[in-house]
């Protein structure tokens, strides 16, 4: 595990959700791949948009992550989500 904040987890309708964005190390996978495996939602940034696709390569690489947007399209997804 690596040192600095843990990944931000989102509490959405009582299911536990997660959003990874642009980081380095593995300290969100890990959580990421939690929240997956009972059924949770992940979302993390294409590999395109970003500078930096460290802990979002490592997420998807260990099976943690739901589904892949490139940055600026991410917020209007978390709106949908919310909203229905």
């Amino acid at each position: 595990m690596t040192s600095g904040s843990p990944a931000i987890m989102i509490i959405l309708r009582k299911k536990i959700n997660g959003l990874i964005m642009s980081r380095m190390g593995s300290d969100g996978a890990m959580g990421c791949r939690e929240i997956v495996s009972p059924g949770g939602y992940t979302i993390t940034h294409d590999e395109v948009t970003p500078v930096i696709y460290g802990m979002a390569r490592v997420s998807a690489a260990r099976n943690g992550i739901s589904i892949f947007f490139p940055v600026d399209k991410i917020s209007g997804h978390l709106k949908e989500l919310v909203s229905y």
